[in-house]
């Protein structure tokens, strides 16, 4: 936990200079990134595609069937994938952004029990969770870094996440620093691919708990 904590304090430094990553182009000042939505729920998809250009990125799409998507698979840099488009499933897609060692998650309501083998380690949110969630997984997969690094690059990702549910940073703060906390001890027990919904699904379980207290 020291490591973290001392991580932690670097993060409330402004001097620190931490930004939100390739992902969060508009506040780090990067190029935008072209991330292609596949989604059918019109409403969801909506959601994404107006968070999605908020941080000054590009969407590619949205697109709701597997058609319409892969046309655009070589353009894409990163991708959000439901795993079912109507009746047909997303794994094609996937596994062509994989060859292209292109960024993907599969944003769905399904388990990862219904990833075939050759995408069992592909990283799974379920729905519902918030952009800056899928953003943020998106970053790290860019990372060639060890586990407790990718938590702390994931900092900024988690204050901003809390910074929209509680309205106040200092208790945004004590809100993120509470569910690394309570979570660091099973963080050595995930793979890189889970540690992004794992701290953001803790971190939404902690402000439904908890998160009244942390105003005070």
């Amino acid at each position: 936990m020291a490591y973290l904590e001392q991580k932690f304090s670097a993060a409330n430094d402004p001097s620190e200079g931490q930004s939100l990553g390739t992902f969060g182009h508009a506040l780090s000042h990067k190029k935008a990134v072209r991330i292609l939505v596949a989604e059918d729920d019109f409403m969801m998809s909506d959601q994404i595609v107006s968070d999605i250009e908020m941080t000054g990125n590009t969407v590619v799409g949205p697109f709701a069937s597997i058609e319409a998507a892969a046309p655009f698979i070589a353009e894409a840099q990163a991708a959000i994938l439901d795993i079912r488009l109507g009746r047909l499933n997303t794994f094609d897609l996937a596994m062509k952004l994989r060859m292209r060692r292109c960024p993907f998650l599969f944003y769905t309501s399904f388990s990862p029990r219904a990833l075939p083998d050759a995408l069992r380690t592909a990283s799974l949110h379920n729905k519902p969770t918030s952009t800056l969630a899928l953003l943020a997984d998106l970053d790290l997969q860019n990372r060639d870094i060890p586990l407790k690094d990718k938590v702390f690059s994931l900092l900024p990702f988690l204050r901003m996440r809390a910074r929209q549910l509680v309205y106040d940073q200092a208790a945004a703060d004590r809100l993120v620093a509470a569910t690394l906390e309570k979570s660091i001890s099973q963080t050595a027990m995930l793979d890189e691919m889970n540690v992004t919904p794992f701290l953001f699904q803790k971190l939404e379980r902690e402000f439904m708990r908890y998160g009244r207290e942390y105003m005070i």
